[in-house]
């Protein structure tokens, strides 16, 4: 699904070719070089957060103690901060699937 530079509706490829490569809302030309250059982009963008997660991820568990039980503050802000990042990773993982 993509959004139209003009009108901001969204429209598919599919929409697009049916419409002799104008939006299918507005009659605006739609060039996709503009679309897969962002797309590029974004998908940079995303690999370097993922990247930079799971760096995180691995820096925490080797800073931790063995026995997060044992009622350290410092260890149970470090787990709380460690399953806020797995889930961020696992959300974005679960975006970047459909690239």
């Amino acid at each position: 699904m993509l959004i139209c530079w003009c009108c901001k509706k969204n429209f598919t490829l599919k929409d697009r070719r049916k419409n002799d490569g104008h939006c299918p809302h507005c009659q605006i030309e739609l060039d996709l070089e503009t679309y897969l250059e962002r797309f590029i982009e974004r998908v940079e963008l995303v690999k370097d957060a993922e990247a930079y997660l799971d760096s995180f991820i691995t820096d925490i568990e080797q800073s931790m103690h063995n026995c997060p039980e044992c009622g350290d503050t410092e260890e149970l802000d470090k787990i709380v901060e460690l399953d806020e990042a797995k889930v961020s990773l696992t959300k974005l993982r679960e975006y970047t699937k459909n690239f």
